[in-house]
C-alpha cells in the first residue's frame, strides 16, 4: 500500500468519525443556539485538530513501505490518537450546557461541570424535561432580601443564576413575566449603526412575525449576544450577533408588551 493511499484511507476514516461527532454535538449536546455560543463550535475545532490533522499526518510521516516494526508504529500512533480523541470528546461532554436560567432580565447558561449535589440532572428535569433545561429564577422582590442575595453571591463568587433555591418551572405566568422584560431594541441601538443595520435586516426577514419577537441578553461561555424568542411560548427564533446590555447598563429596562 502506497503512502498516499494510506493517507487517503486514514483521512476517510477520520472524516467518518468527525461527521458522527459533529452530528452528536450539534443535535444532542449543543442544540441551537448553544452550539455557537457555549463551546460546541470550539469542541468541534478541537476534534478536527485531533482527528483530521494529527492522525493522518502522523501516519503519513512514519510510513515507509519496507520499514520493519511498521505495525508497532501504527499501533502506538493509533493509541495516541485514540487517547487524544477521548480527551477531546470528554471535554466537549463535560462542558456541555445543561440549563439556561432566566434571572435579572437575562438568560445565563449552566454547564455540566457546574453541577453539584444540590443541582443534579434529576433536579433539572423536575423543572424541564428538555435538555438543556429552561428555568425561571424567581428572585426576591424585597429590596433588602435582594441586597443580601447579591452580597452572598459576591462573597461566594457564585453567580445569582446558580442559586437553585429560586428555580421554578416555566409556565404561563413565568412566560408573561419574561415577555414583559424584553429589551427596548430601538433605545439600545440608538448609537450603534452597524448593530442597528443588523437588527433591521433581521426584522426585514420576518415582516409578518416581528411583533411576536422579544429580545434578551444571552450570557453564554463564549459570547454575549442577544437572543430572540417568540413571546407566546418562548420558542427560539434567532441569535443576533449584537453585544447585549450589561447588567449595570441603564438602557436595560423592561418594556410592557401590549396584550
Amino acid at each position: 500500500m502506497t503512502r498516499l493511499k494510506l493517507l487517503g484511507l486514514n483521512s476517510l476514516f477520520s472524516l467518518m468519525i468527525y461527521i458522527t461527532l459533529i452530528l452528536v454535538t450539534l443535535f444532542y449536546l449543543y442544540p441551537p443556539p448553544f452550539f455557537s455560543t457555549d463551546g460546541g463550535l470550539q469542541g468541534v475545532r478541537l476534534i478536527i485538530a485531533i482527528d483530521l490533522v494529527l492522525g493522518p499526518v502522523l501516519f503519513f510521516l512514519v510510513y515507509k513501505k519496507d520499514k520493519q516494526k511498521l505495525k508497532n508504529d501504527f499501533l502506538i500512533l493509533s493509541t495516541i490518537r485514540l487517547l487524544a480523541l477521548v480527551v477531546g470528546v470528554w471535554v466537549v461532554f463535560h462542558e456541555r450546557p445543561v440549563a439556561v436560567v432566566f434571572t435579572e432580565n437575562r438568560f445565563s447558561t449552566l454547564t455540566a461541570y457546574q453541577l453539584n449535589s444540590a443541582i443534579t440532572p434529576e433536579k433539572l428535569r423536575s423543572f424541564d424535561n428538555m435538555s438543556p433545561a429552561w428555568i425561571f429564577s424567581n428572585l426576591p422582590e424585597d429590596i433588602d432580601e435582594m441586597q443580601d442575595l447579591r452580597a452572598e453571591a459576591l462573597q461566594s463568587a457564585k453567580p445569582i443564576a446558580h442559586f437553585h433555591e429560586y428555580y421554578q418551572r416555566i409556565g404561563q405566568p413565568e412566560i408573561e413575566k419574561i415577555a414583559n422584560a424584553t429589551i427596548k431594541m430601538d433605545s439600545w441601538l440608538t448609537d450603534k449603526q452597524l448593530a442597528s443595520n443588523l437588527y433591521q435586516e433581521f426584522l426585514g426577514m420576518h415582516p409578518d412575525h416581528a411583533k411576536n419577537f422579544i429580545y434578551y441578553p444571552w450570557n453564554a461561555r463564549h459570547s454575549r449576544h442577544i437572543i430572540v424568542l417568540n413571546r407566546h411560548d418562548l420558542s427560539y427564533v434567532a441569535m443576533l450577533e449584537i453585544i447585549s446590555p450589561s447588567a449595570k447598563d441603564e438602557k436595560l429596562v423592561t418594556e410592557q408588551i401590549d396584550k
